[in-house]
C-alpha cells in the first residue's frame, strides 16, 4: 500500500467531510433557528446526533453514485493510481471551495462542488471521453428539478396547514390533532426509507409503523390538549403556532438525518474509491464501503458543523424570508421528503437547492414581497460558480499530485 496516498486520502476525505458539516448544516437547522424554535447551540447539538446517524445508516446508495457514475472507470483500469490521485484531488478541491464559501457565509452546494471536482480531474487526466455525460446530465437534471418540486411541496404543505389549522375557528384543537398525525407520518417515512435496517424488509415496515405510532401517541398525550379557556382568535393563533414548534423541531431532526444520508456521500464516495485501489491495486466496481469509512465521514461532518456551522445557520435562517414555526415546519418537511426520496433513487441532489426551493415556496405562499430577492439572487450566483470552481481547483490539485507523488 502507498502510505503517502493513504494518509493524503484520509486527510482530504476528512477535510471534505468537515466542509460538508460546516457549510451544509444550515440545510438541516437554519429554518428552525430562523423561526426561533431552537437556538444555534441547540441546533448544533441536535444536528450532531442526527447528521451522524443519517451518515452511518442511510448513505449507501448515493455513495455508489458518486464513486462510479460520474466517470467511466474503464479508462483507469490500466493505472488505478491515476484514479486514486484524482479522487484525492477532487476531495481537496471541493473542501477548499467549501472552506472559502463558509468563511464568507455563502451557502453553496457541496454536491455541485464534489461532482465538478470529479469532472475536473477526469478532463485533465483522460479527456472528455472519460466523463459519463449521459449520467451526469441525469444528475444535473435532478439539481434543476428538485428546487421546483420542493417549492411546490412546501407551498402545498403550508397552504394545507393554513386551511385546516391556522384559519380554523379552533386552531389550537386542530393543531393538536395535526401534531399527532404528522409525527406518525414523518417518523414512518423517514425510518422506512433508511437504506440500512437491522431487520428483514418483509417485517421492517410493520415494526417501523408500530414504533412511529407509539412515538406519535406519546407526543400527542404529552402535549397538553386545548383547555376550555376562552381566547381571542389572535391568542389561539399564537398558541397553535407554538404547538407547531414541536413539529418544526421534529422535522429539523428528520432534515438532519436526511442531509446526513445524502450529502455525506460527497466525502465518502471518493475516499472509498481511493482506499479500495490502495488495498487491492485495482478498481472494484460495486464493492461495499467499509463501515469505518462511513464512521470517519460522519465524524468529519459532525466536527465541521460543531466548529464552523454557526455562520451558515445564521445566514440561511434569517435572510431569505421571515419564518414562523409553521412555515419552518412546512419548508423542512418538504425538504426532508424530497432529499430522502432522492437518496433512495441514488440521486446526489443538492440539499441546499432543495431547502432554498422549499423556503421560497413558503415565502411565495404569502406573496412575492415576503421573499428577499437580493439574497436569493446571491445564492443563485454562488450556485452558478460552484461547479466551474470545483473543476478548476481539481485540475490544479491533480497536476500537483502527479508531479509530487
Amino acid at each position: 500500500m502507498d502510505w503517502i496516498l493513504f494518509f493524503l486520502a484520509l486527510f482530504s476525505g476528512g477535510f471534505m467531510a468537515w466542509g460538508v458539516g460546516a457549510n451544509d448544516v444550515a440545510n438541516a437547522m437554519g429554518t428552525s433557528v430562523g423561526s426561533k424554535v431552537i437556538t444555534i447551540k441547540q441546533a448544533i447539538m441536535i444536528a450532531a446526533v442526527f447528521e451522524g446517524v443519517g451518515a452511518l445508516f442511510g448513505s449507501g446508495v448515493v455513495t455508489g453514485t458518486i464513486r462510479n457514475d460520474i466517470l467511466d472507470t474503464s479508462y483507469y483500469m490500466h493505472n488505478p493510481l491515476i484514479l486514486a490521485k484524482g479522487m484525492i484531488a477532487a476531495l481537496l478541491a471541493s473542501g477548499s471551495w467549501l472552506l472559502v464559501a463558509t468563511h464568507k457565509g455563502w451557502p453553496v452546494s457541496t454536491t455541485h462542488s464534489i461532482i465538478g471536482a470529479v469532472v475536473g480531474f477526469g478532463l485533465i487526466s483522460q479527456g472528455v471521453d472519460s466523463i459519463q455525460w449521459d449520467k451526469l446530465t441525469y444528475i444535473a437534471f435532478s439539481w434543476a428539478i428538485t428546487p421546483i418540486i420542493s417549492a411546490m411541496a412546501a407551498w402545498g404543505i403550508f397552504k394545507l396547514v393554513q386551511r385546516i389549522v391556522l384559519m380554523h375557528l379552533d386552531p389550537v384543537g386542530r393543531a393538536h390533532k395535526f401534531l399527532g398525525i404528522a409525527v406518525f407520518l414523518f417518523i414512518f417515512f423517514t425510518l422506512d426509507h433508511s437504506t440500512v435496517l437491522p431487520i428483514s424488509r418483509a417485517y421492517g415496515s410493520y415494526l417501523v409503523g408500530a414504533f412511529a405510532l407509539a412515538v406519535s401517541a406519546i407526543i400527542y398525550f404529552l402535549v397538553a390538549p386545548p383547555d376550555m379557556e376562552v381566547l381571542s382568535y389572535r391568542e389561539e393563533y399564537a398558541k397553535a403556532e407554538r404547538m407547531f414548534g414541536f413539529l418544526a423541531l421534529g422535522t429539523a431532526c428528520g432534515m438532519a438525518y436526511a442531509h446526513g444520508s445524502n450529502d455525506v456521500a460527497n466525502a465518502i464516495g471518493p475516499l472509498a474509491s481511493v482506499i479500495e485501489i490502495l488495498e487491492t491495486g485495482k478498481i472494484q466496481i460495486g464493492a461495499s464501503v467499509p463501515f469505518w469509512v462511513w464512521g470517519f465521514g460522519a465524524t468529519g461532518v459532525v466536527t465541521g458543523l460543531s466548529v464552523f456551522g454557526y455562520k451558515i445557520i445564521a445566514s440561511v435562517g434569517t435572510k431569505i424570508t421571515t419564518l414562523s414555526p409553521s412555515r419552518s415546519f412546512s419548508a423542512q418537511l418538504a425538504t426532508a421528503l424530497v432529499v430522502l426520496s432522492a437518496s433512495q433513487l441514488g440521486l446526489p441532489v443538492s440539499t441546499t437547492h432543495t431547502l432554498v426551493g422549499a423556503v421560497l415556496g413558503v415565502g411565495l405562499a404569502r406573496g412575492l414581497a415576503a421573499v428577499n430577492l437580493s439574497v436569493v439572487r446571491d445564492i443563485f450566483m454562488s450556485w452558478a460558480i460552484t461547479v466551474p470552481v470545483g473543476v478548476g481547483f481539481s485540475m490544479v490539485y491533480f497536476t500537483i499530485l502527479e508531479v509530487l507523488v
